[in-house]
Formats: structure tokens, sequence, C-alpha cells
């Protein structure tokens, strides 16, 4: 009778042994599977939340752009009109104000939405024209606009709207400093 207990016991605790190890090795595998899938799940909510960013930023970007290129030509005619006194020079002071105004307003948009790199980047751009802030006059002062730093500074905010709202960053030209 010792023999039968002894030859019961033996393959019952390895069979629960095995079943212990075996369902060790499911739940290990289940808990890889899942940590693998919240993985992927946390991967595919950022890239559409970077995708909704990007598609966010592009009109701001765009009207900022704009903007500012409307903004420097009105500034720059003014100026040399203005500064050669030439009589068939025209322009339009209230051209020049809403100008002024439109790129007021990108910039705004630009602090709201825009990244840091894209803020500094537009700093650096509003240094290279006159001032747009009024005098006591209601107009705006006259400078000349520093056409080459402009042109430098320009370049720069379009390789930050590039990494900024494209996909694929592959193809933006990289930003100097």
């Amino acid at each position: 009778m010792t023999e039968t207990k002894g030859s019961i016991l033996i393959p019952t605790a390895a069979a629960l042994i095995g079943a212990l190890i075996g369902g060790g090795f499911t739940a290990c595998s289940a808990n890889i599977a899942a940590d693998s899938q919240r993985d992927m799940q946390q991967t595919q909510f950022q890239q559409e939340q970077s995708r909704l960013l990007r598609e966010k930023r592009a009109p701001y970007y765009a009207a900022y752009d704009a903007a500012v290129n409307t903004f420097a030509t009105q500034m720059q005619t003014r100026y040399e009109c203005e500064s050669n006194k030439a009589p068939t020079c025209r322009y339009s002071l209230e051209n020049v104000q809403s100008a002024r105004y439109e790129l007021q307003r990108a910039i705004n948009e630009i602090h709201i939405y825009g990244s840091q790199s894209m803020r500094e980047a537009v700093e650096r751009v509003r240094n290279t024209m006159p001032t747009s802030l009024t005098g006591l006059t209601g107009y705006v002062q006259v400078g000349p606009v520093d056409a080459e730093r402009f042109r430098e500074e320009l370049t720069r905010v379009r390789s930050v709207i590039c990494f900024d709202v494209s996909p694929d960053v592959r193809g933006c030209p990289a930003p100097s400093s």
C-alpha cells in the first residue's frame, strides 16, 4: 500500500510542478505580450499627437511667412521713398499699417501655437527690421530693413518650419547658427 501512495504521489507532484512552471511561463508570456501591446499603443498615440501638432502649426507658420515678407517689403519701400524723397515713389501708409497688423497677429499666433525654436527664430527675424511700434503721430517708425540679415534669419525660420511641420524631416535644411 505504501508503494501505491508513492507511485501516486510522485507523478501527482510532478504534474503539479509542471503545471506551476507552465502557468508561470504562460503568465510571463502574457505579461510580455501586454507590455508589447501597450508600447505599440503608446507609439501610435505619440505619432498621432505629433501629426495633429504639425497640422495645427502649419497654417500659422504659413501665415507668419507671408506676413513677415509683406511687412518687410512695405517697410523697405516706405523707407526708400521717404529717404530719397522721390516724387514718383509711391507707397500706401494704409498698406504699411495693414501689413504691420497682419504681422503682429501672425507673431501672436506663433507665440500660442509655435515651438520654442520657432518663437526664437521669429524674434531673430524681428530684430532685422525697424521697430513696428507707432510714435505719437500714429505712424510706424521708419528705418531700413537689414535685407541681408533678414534673408539669413528668414532662411532659419523656414528651416524651423520644415522641422516643425514636415512628417519626414530628412529633406529639411539644417538650421544654421
